[in-house]
Formats: structure tokens, sequence, C-alpha cells
């Protein structure tokens, strides 16, 4: 406990932000080394967010603190947040990029070289390659087949009629047309019309 610190509190829980800065200052270090040691399990990045957070949690909840000495409390903060984290990972697994893209009967990463060059697919990509608003227009048509009231009603943003829908609909089969034939893809396979 540092000297002065029963006035530090005081002068904190009335809002001063000055005094909080300076419990925090004392406290740094060793609230640093608290957290890495016993909350984060030795990880440096998720050890500063997490003092930061205590620091934090402790502003919010420092109306209510009745104690004098203050490192006990954020020692408790820094408790609960572990609680916090553990819940956090029991209720969510975290899985790396690889684990997820991977085949699991032989290791293959998936990459997009390697995706399925079906007509499908390159009609896709194509599609994921325009603006956002050919891309609904699109989808909204020849996907989820909407009829031109709820068309219409789904799209407002863009086009807020039948004729601008019209027009937006023949811009997005332009757009994607000329994005087909930059992959060579028309041609081979398919027309839009």
């Amino acid at each position: 406990m540092i000297e002065n610190e029963s006035d530090l509190v005081q002068q904190a829980r009335t809002g001063d932000t000055e005094a909080y800065d300076q419990l925090c200052k004392v406290y740094q270090c060793l609230l640093y080394d608290y957290v890495f040691k016993n909350v984060t399990d030795g990880n440096h990045d998720d050890t500063e967010d997490c003092v930061q957070e205590v620091f934090f949690r402790g502003w919010i909840g420092l109306k209510n603190y009745q104690g004098v000495d203050i490192f006990p409390w954020f020692k408790g903060i820094a408790r609960k947040l572990k609680l916090e984290i553990i819940r956090k990972k029991t209720k969510r697994k975290e899985v790396s990029f690889e684990q997820v893209f991977t085949d699991k009967e032989t290791d293959k990463v998936f990459e997009p070289a390697s995706v399925d060059p079906s007509p499908e697919n390159e009609v896709i990509m194509a599609i994921n390659k325009l603006e956002l608003k050919y891309r609904a227009v699109l989808t909204f048509k020849y996907v989820d087949r909407l009829n031109p009231d709820e068309f219409v009603r789904k799209i407002k943003h863009f086009a807020d009629t039948k004729d601008k829908l019209k027009k937006l609909l023949q811009q997005a089969r332009e757009v994607l047309k000329a994005e087909l034939e930059k992959r060579e893809f028309l041609d081979k396979q398919i027309g839009l019309e």
C-alpha cells in the first residue's frame, strides 16, 4: 500500500481522474505480473489487454468500492475476468484457419485455385466480385426468385420503383457478363439472356 493511497482512492471515488491515474501507475507493474502469471497464462498481448480491462472496470466500479487497499480489489477484478475468459472459451471453441479449410481425409488445405471450376461456381465467384447493388439484384432475381413487388420492397435502397428495378437488373446483367467475359467463361458455357 502506498503512503497516500486512501486519499487517492477517496479523490478518485469523487471522479478525480488524475488520482485514479496515479493509482493505476503505482500498481500497473504489480498487476501486470499478477495477470501474466495467474490470468492469461503467460501471453503478453492478452496480459496488456486484461490489465487495461481491470483498470477500466475498476474505474467504473470505484464508486461502490468500500476498502482502503486497492490492489487486492484490482486482483479480484482480474480473477473475475479470468472466469469470464474461461466461460467464453468453453462456450466457443476457437479454431485456426487451417482447421477450417483443411480436408480432414487428405490434410490438404483448400486454396482458391483448387475451387471447383463448375459453371455454378464460376458464376458465383463472378457475382461475388460485383458491387453490392448488383449482387443483391441478381441474387433476389435468380436465387430467391422474388416477384417484382417483393423485389422492389427488398432493394428499395437501390431501386424504389419497378422501372428503376428493371434498369438496375439490366445493368447488373451487363456487369456480370463483363466479369464473366474477363474470366473467359461466357464463351465456354452460358449466356445471360
